[in-house]
């Protein structure tokens, strides 16, 4: 973090940089006021959703039909094929939402390839 910001924050009161438990974004919400719409700053938070279930029907779908095979599934040791093919088969037959879940599973394959069986993760760290 910037420490320009570090040290103006610590310069905010406790009481309004600590909001009540649930009271995040107090100060974030207060700065945009004057910009925002009633309807939009009077709401309540609505999370971000990532397009998980698109991605494998579109952009990722090289990377979908690249890692899920049976060797790369089971590859770890820890995966069963069977679930993990089941859950491929109903989010391409559309019968239900599996993006989420293929997604942490994807997510994992790809882990255990870089740091684990091929252990060749800083082959893809960004140098300067």
């Amino acid at each position: 973090m910037d420490d320009a910001v570090v040290k103006f924050a610590a310069t905010i009161p406790p009481e309004v940089r600590l909001k009540g438990l649930f009271g995040g974004r107090y100060i974030e919400k207060q700065a945009l006021k004057p910009f925002l719409p009633a309807k939009i700053f009077n709401r309540t938070n609505m999370g971000l959703e990532m397009p998980h279930s698109s991605w494998f029907f579109g952009g990722f779908k090289d990377l979908f039909m690249k890692y899920f095979t049976k060797e790369q599934v089971e590859r770890s040791g820890i995966l069963n094929y069977d679930a993990v093919k089941t859950l491929v088969w109903e989010h391409k037959a559309q019968r239900k939402d599996n993006g989420r879940a293929l997604w942490c599973v994807l997510n994992f394959i790809l882990w255990f390839d870089l740091f684990v069986y091929d252990g060749n993760y800083k082959d893809y760290l960004v140098r300067e």
